[in-house]
């Protein structure tokens, strides 16, 4: 479905771009700092639910914000209300381009979009939900995201991960492509780099999980849920020497809930350090001998970039997403998801070879810092806007 007739304004500058996702703190997290270095080129609006999250994202980057209602969950008529408010902004708005990511977001916005005649309706899917879900629901989330690529004019997946579901559950037929090598916003490999910690907090981050070097460290980061394969980590784990330690940096959610006694390893074994919410996962990464990252189904995980741009080496299961950034034995150790016991061999494996896994590490480093690293992100998307702008120039001179 296309519908380019809006002529493209006389300048870059003047071309207005509104981002929009479901709620703000995806703007606010995942987009930081990239709305700010995208408007000193064009006209960058942000459109969330009006929250918190949303303001602090006008305010941070400099941006004009539009409040619009909507729900993360399936809720027909509050989504009605929503595609009805998102029609009346973007025809009040007329911007040349939309860009949207979060499912809920991408599906009104692609449509409201569609007939409020946006001429490009740019979508990057970041990670398909109804991989983990199964019966009715997955039919549901499944035919919503194809009617969510129906009414795109282009489609650029966040990596090549995404690109392979896609294509395995008949998402769209149409061409999708990357920016760039991919990623929603790359990652800050200054900020997020060993050589530029502060020692001082450091030494904090250590005596806080009473640090001790003659113990190995494993870190997770994530929400505690069955989704992110916390499950067979904390059995593997538990089968572990006593000389090793697990710090666990996220918070326990009853949306997609473990089972009893995995939550009672967490709680009980001595070992582990559980920490619900901390904005110094830098920290961590630079005291940990490996992130394991256990999870079912990603886009493409920031906390893995973040981990290869700290040089910490890696351990994740080998599916989508994961494996855009981590190949076996070169950036990092694969195992297959949910299967304890490879989990557990491999992270024997690696706790043995510490050699090789800080080699690794420093491959992931400059990987990481060679296609991810955050300019070089913007850059892609900056140049792709332009592109996009300049097809709708062609299209209305013809």
């Amino acid at each position: 479905m296309n519908n380019t007739s809006q002529p493209l304004p006389d300048s870059l500058q003047s071309v207005k771009i509104i981002r929009v996702s479901t709620a703000g703190l995806f703007q606010h997290i995942i987009l930081k700092g990239q709305l700010k270095y995208l408007s000193a080129y064009y006209d960058i609006v942000a459109l969330s639910a009006p929250d918190k999250e949303l303001d602090i994202v006008g305010q941070r980057e400099g941006v004009r914000t539009i409040g619009v209602p909507m729900e993360r969950e399936i809720a027909p008529f509050q989504d009605i209300a929503a595609l009805f408010r998102l029609w009346r902004v973007f025809r009040r708005e007329k911007p040349l381009i939309i860009h949207a990511s979060t499912p809920k977001g991408s599906l009104l916005a692609m449509i409201a979009g569609y007939f409020a005649r946006v001429p490009v309706r740019l979508l990057t899917p970041t990670g398909y939900r109804f991989v983990g879900l199964s019966g009715m629901k997955r039919k549901i989330v499944i035919a919503l995201e194809k009617l969510t690529c129906r009414f795109a004019t282009d489609i650029c997946p966040e990596s090549n991960g995404v690109i392979k579901t896609i294509k395995e559950y008949n998402i769209t037929a149409r061409p999708v492509q990357l920016i760039g090598k991919g990623s929603v916003n790359g990652v800050d490999t200054f900020f997020y780099n060993k050589e530029t910690l502060d020692q001082g907090k450091l030494a904090d981050i250590r005596g806080s999980v009473g640090y001790d070097p003659a113990n190995r460290y494993l870190l997770f980061v994530g929400r505690v849920v069955k989704d992110k394969g916390i499950s067979e980590l904390l059995r593997a784990f538990s089968q572990l020497g006593e000389n090793i330690r697990l710090i666990v940096l996220g918070p326990v959610e009853m949306s997609d809930p473990v089972q009893p006694d995995v939550l009672e390893i967490l709680k009980t074994d001595p070992r582990i350090i559980h920490i619900d919410w901390t904005d110094e996962v830098r920290y961590y990464m630079a005291i940990a001998d490996m992130l394991i990252h256990p999870s079912y189904r990603e886009g493409l995980p920031n906390v893995l970039l973040q981990a290869g741009s700290m040089e910490c080496p890696v351990v994740c299961s080998d599916i989508n997403g994961n494996s855009d950034i981590v190949t076996d034995h070169e950036t990092g150790i694969l195992f297959r998801p949910r299967d304890e016991k490879e989990l557990l061999e491999k992270v024997q494996w690696a706790l043995e070879h510490p050699g090789e896994m800080k080699e690794y590490a420093q491959n992931l480093r400059n990987k990481v810092t060679a296609d991810y690293d955050q300019q070089v992100v913007q850059e892609a998307l900056k140049s792709k806007y332009a592109e996009l702008a300049g097809r709708i120039s062609k299209g209305s001179k013809g």
